[in-house]
């Protein structure tokens, strides 16, 4: 994964009615953050594994059948769709959090995707568990 794209990516999530500086500080600070409990300078490579963990590799799909049946199957996603889902699950979850400011909760659900316990990282091994449950429907592509 290119880590200027991804800062990129990142950043554009994050960022609220067009103000960029808010988001760079938001994300210098989350690094910061993120050096001092990982005691690494390399948080380059601690954003790449927390990518890693929480993205999904398996998206479920739902069409409308006749009358109200409605039909769900999995399908592989294209690389940079993982990224973004990825991206878009660390940033939703961590607003979730209304316990202190946003960097620190991105901070911490950075950190807790590097060691496999954030809620995006569940989430994602749900998803993946249901995708699989449903691999009988794989090889039809409906849309």
């Amino acid at each position: 994964m290119n880590t200027k794209l991804t800062t990129n990516k990142i950043l554009s999530s994050i960022m609220l009615s067009g103000q960029k500086w808010s988001s760079e500080t938001i994300l210098l600070k989350t690094f910061k953050e993120l050096q001092k409990l990982n005691n690494k300078k390399n948080f380059e490579g601690l954003i790449k594994l927390a990518l890693i963990n929480t993205t999904p590799s398996l998206y479920i799909k739902t069409i409308k059948r006749r009358k109200k049946i409605f039909k769900e199957f999995p399908f592989l996603l294209p690389m940079h769709v993982k990224k973004n889902y990825g991206i878009k699950n660390i940033i939703k979850n961590s607003k979730l959090k209304n316990t202190s400011s946003f960097y620190l909760n991105l901070t911490s659900e950075l950190y807790n995707s590097i060691r496999m316990q954030s809620k995006s990282y569940i989430k994602t091994q749900e998803k993946h568990k249901i995708a699989f449950t449903q691999k009988k429907f794989a090889n039809y592509r409906w849309f």
